[in-house]
């Protein structure tokens, strides 16, 4: 199968984003918000890994349910907000 664009020609192997979605959501990202949102990450998983834990030993379960817990909510970090411009 060979990718052709509107005119039907060849796009010599270039992917418009459709075979991999992953690629296709990072369209538009701009390399200078990736030091701000690798410090979020960090951030984020800072409180939340040691949080979940405290919750689930709260709750009288192992704290590895805690970390199962906290897999969605780390997933979420997908759908990010736009940054503020």
């Amino acid at each position: 199968m060979t990718n052709t664009g509107i005119s039907g020609q060849h796009d010599h192997g270039r992917s418009d984003g459709r075979d991999w979605p992953v690629f296709s959501s990072l369209q538009g990202y701009r390399r200078a918000w990736l030091r701000p949102d690798l410090l979020a990450g960090l951030t984020v998983w800072a409180v939340l890994v040691p949080e979940s834990l405290a919750y689930a030993s709260i709750a009288g379960l192992p704290p590895v349910v805690g970390l199962y817990a906290a897999v969605p909510a780390l997933s979420s970090m997908r759908w990010r907000a736009a940054p503020v411009t």
